[in-house]
């Protein structure tokens, strides 16, 4: 009797985790296939933004050297 309980309880759980696997691979945002690439609907539906163009080098800063202080006399 203690078989068939257990037995139960397994495939309780195994389809549990049938169901779980099937219910995130459908609610999966990769669906779509093109080039057997996986591309979710979210970046087909809007444009590749422009990259920005390159900065120019900022100017580099100037390193004085202090002068000593005076000695005293």
């Amino acid at each position: 009797m203690e078989s068939l309980t257990k037995r139960r309880m397994i495939l309780f759980v195994l389809l549990l985790l049938n169901g779980f696997i099937l219910l995130i691979s459908t609610s999966s945002t990769a669906i779509h296939h093109n080039n057997n690439f996986y591309i979710s609907r979210k970046l087909l539906q809007r444009p590749r933004p422009r990259p920005p163009p390159p900065k120019p080098n900022p100017p580099r800063p100037v390193f004085r050297r202090r002068r000593a202080p005076p000695s005293p006399p």
